[in-house]
C-alpha cells in the first residue's frame, strides 16, 4: 500500500520518488549552514494562554464502556455538562461502534483506531478552568481509554491515553493541527479489563492535573506560546548574514528587525521561504504542492520590518551594501572666516547615475554663502545640493565637480566625515 512514514525526507512508490516537505525543510537548512553563528536575540509577548474548549470519549482498537461523564467549572461549582447515560444519549459518534447498553455507553469495536463520540457542540465551547469526570471499563482490545478535553477542533484537543501503546504506559497528547504529539508520560501503567475506572481531568489555566481512582498520575503546565524561532548565521565566503525564522503559529508575525555590529545591510534582500497549512504533503499527484519559493526584496536596512507568515519557514540573506559612489571634500583658503569647497562626486557603481542628491552635515557652525554648479540648500548643520539639468547623469567611473563658498561663524572648519548621494552612503576620497 506504499505507506510513506511521516519522517522520512523522500517518498516513493513503485515506479517514481518525489520529496516529502521534511526534505525540502531539511534541504532549506543543510545547504545554508553558514561558517559561525551570529548572536541574536528576539523579544515578544509570549504569556502562555488559558486551556479552552468542550470534551469526547474514544478508544483505540478497544472495546470500552463509559458513565457518569460530568464536567464542572472550577470555581462556581456549576455544572457544565452531565450525561448518565440512563436513557439514550445526545452524544454524536464519529468513529466506531457506539450505543447505550445497561445505562452505560459503550464502543464495542476492537479494530478501529481513534473511535470518538463527541459531546453536544464539543468542538464549539469555551470552557476553561473546569473539572471532567467518569467512570470507565474496558470490555476488550489491545489498549485502553483515550479521554479528550479542551478541544477545539479534530484536531486541535488534548487527550489523556490510558494504556496505550500496547496497554505498556498512560501518556498525555496534545494535537495542535495535526497529529497527537506526546507531552507527558508515566511508563510501566495498564488498564485491566473488567474493572470500573475513576477518571478525573482538572483543567486549571494552562495546567493540567490527571487523577486515576483518585491519585495523580500527571500534571502537565502548557509552556508559555513562543511565536518565532529564529537563528543568525554568517557565510565567511559570500560575506553574507542569513536569517532564518520559523514561524509555528497560524498568525501573521509582523517583526521588527535590527542589525547591529558595523556591517551595512543592502536593500536587497534575497528570500528563500516556505509556506504551509499543517497537514500539507507532497504527493505523487503534486511532488511540488510545498516546497521552498525564492524571490527577491527591496526592503533590507539596518533596521527593517518583516511580515513572517503563519506556518512559515524564512530564509533572509542579509548582503553588506557596497557603496557606489565616492565624494572628495577640499578646503582652499586658511581664513577664519571663510572658505571655498570642491566636491568630487564619482560614479564608483557599475550603472549610471540618473539624477541625484548629495547630502552632509557640518561638524561646526558652517555655513553655505554662494553654491555652484548644483540646486544648495540648509537646514541647520545638515546641507543639500540637487543636481542641475545639465549634471544629473553621471556615467559609471565618471565624476563630477560641485562647490560652494562658505563662513566658517567661529569654531573649526572641520571637513564632514560622512556623505549620501539619494540617500545611499558614500565613501569618502
Amino acid at each position: 500500500d506504499h505507506v510513506q512514514w511521516a519522517p522520512d525526507m523522500m517518498w516513493f512508490d513503485n515506479d517514481e520518488s518525489w520529496g516529502s516537505v521534511n526534505y525540502y525543510t531539511q534541504q532549506m537548512f543543510m545547504t545554508n549552514v553558514g561558517d559561525e553563528v551570529v548572536p541574536s536575540t528576539h523579544s515578544e509577548t509570549d504569556a502562555a494562554s488559558d486551556l479552552d474548549g468542550g470534551v469526547f470519549l474514544s478508544t483505540w482498537r478497544t472495546s470500552a464502556a463509559y458513565d457518569d461523564v460530568r464536567v464542572t467549572d472550577n470555581g462556581s461549582g456549576e455544572v457544565l455538562h452531565s450525561q448518565a447515560f440512563d436513557g439514550g444519549t445526545d452524544w454524536s459518534p464519529v468513529s466506531g461502534s457506539w450505543a447505550v447498553q445497561d445505562g452505560e455507553y459503550v464502543q464495542s469495536s476492537t479494530s478501529v483506531e481513534d473511535a470518538r463520540s463527541l459531546m453536544p457542540d464539543a468542538y464549539a465551547q469555551d470552557w476553561s478552568d473546569y473539572t471532567l469526570e467518569l467512570d470507565a471499563r474496558k470490555l476488550a482490545g489491545s489498549e485502553g481509554f483515550l479521554v479528550g478535553f479542551a478541544a477545539n477542533g479534530g484536531n486541535d484537543y488534548y487527550w489523556w491515553n490510558l494504556g496505550g501503546w500496547n496497554n505498556t504506559r498512560m501518556a498525555l497528547q496534545h494535537a495542535a493541527g495535526g497529529a497527537a504529539n506526546e507531552v507527558a508520560a508515566v511508563e510501566n501503567r495498564s488498564i485491566e479489563t473488567g474493572r470500573d475506572y475513576r477518571v478525573k481531568v482538572v483543567v486549571q489555566g494552562s495546567t493540567i492535573e490527571l487523577y486515576l481512582d483518585g491519585e495523580l498520575q500527571l500534571s502537565y503546565t502548557e509552556p508559555s506560546a513562543k511565536g518565532l524561532y529564529q537563528v543568525v548565521t554568517h557565510d565567511e565566503e559570500t560575506g553574507d548574514t542569513l536569517l532564518k525564522v520559523v514561524n509555528p503559529t497560524g498568525a501573521t508575525a509582523r517583526t521588527a528587525v535590527a542589525v547591529t555590529g558595523g556591517l551595512q545591510v543592502d536593500d536587497e534582500v534575497a528570500v528563500t521561504e516556505m509556506v504551509g497549512a499543517p497537514g500539507d504533503v507532497n504527493t505523487k499527484g503534486q511532488p511540488e504542492h510545498l516546497v521552498p519559493v525564492e524571490r527577491s526584496w527591496n526592503g533590507g536596512a539596518n533596521e527593517f520590518t518583516y511580515d513572517f507568515p503563519a506556518y512559515s519557514i524564512t530564509f533572509l540573506t542579509l548582503r553588506e551594501h557596497v557603496p557606489t559612489c565616492e565624494v572628495d571634500y577640499v578646503v582652499e583658503g586658511k581664513s577664519t572666516k571663510a572658505f571655498d569647497a570642491t566636491l568630487t562626486i564619482s560614479n564608483t557603481g557599475d550603472e549610471a547615475i540618473d539624477g541625484w542628491e548629495l547630502g552632509f552635515a557640518f561638524d561646526g557652525r558652517q555655513t553655505v554663502r554662494n553654491g555652484r554648479d548644483a540646486l544648495w540648500s540648509q537646514d541647520g548643520a545638515s546641507v543639500s545640493a540637487a543636481n542641475l539639468p545639465w549634471n544629473g547623469r553621471i556615467e559609471p567611473g565618471a565624476s563630477i565637480e560641485v562647490g560652494f563658498n562658505g563662513r566658517v561663524n567661529g569654531g573649526a572648519n572641520a571637513a564632514p566625515d560622512a556623505f549620501t548621494l539619494n540617500g545611499d552612503a558614500c565613501t569618502t576620497g
